[in-house]
C-alpha cells in the first residue's frame, strides 16, 4: 500500500493533509496539532470505507508516524490520534453577488 500526503493548510501550530492511498483520490484527511509540551495530537478522518477497518487504520497511522512525524511516536506516548469515519458533504464558500 502506497500512502501519499498533500499539505492543504499550515499554521504556526497545526497542519492539514489530504491522504491518497495507492493514487486513488482523497481517501482520508489528517489534522495535526503541535502542542506546547512537544506532543502532537492528530485527527484522522477516513473518507473511503475500504480503509476504515482497524487493520487499515493502523497501517495509515504507522505511515503518518514514519513519514510526517519523525520526532514523535505513538509508541513513545508523545503522539496520539483520534480516528473518525466520515464522508464529504460539500464545500461551502462565500459566493459573489449576482
Amino acid at each position: 500500500m502506497k500512502v501519499q500526503f498533500t499539505r492543504a493548510l499550515r499554521t504556526s501550530s497545526s497542519e492539514r493533509y489530504l491522504i491518497h492511498i495507492d493514487g486513488t483520490g482523497d481517501d482520508a484527511a489528517l489534522d495535526l496539532h503541535y502542542l506546547a509540551d512537544g506532543t502532537v495530537a492528530g485527527t484522522l478522518i477516513v473518507l473511503d470505507k475500504q480503509y476504515a477497518s482497524k487493520e487499515m487504520v493502523a497501517v495509515i497511522v504507522e505511515e503518518i508516524d514514519r513519514m510526517l512525524l519523525p520526532s514523535v511516536s505513538v509508541t513513545e506516548g508523545n503522539l496520539s490520534f483520534t480516528v473518525v469515519k466520515g464522508s464529504v458533504i460539500g464545500t461551502f464558500t462565500a459566493q459573489a453577488d449576482e
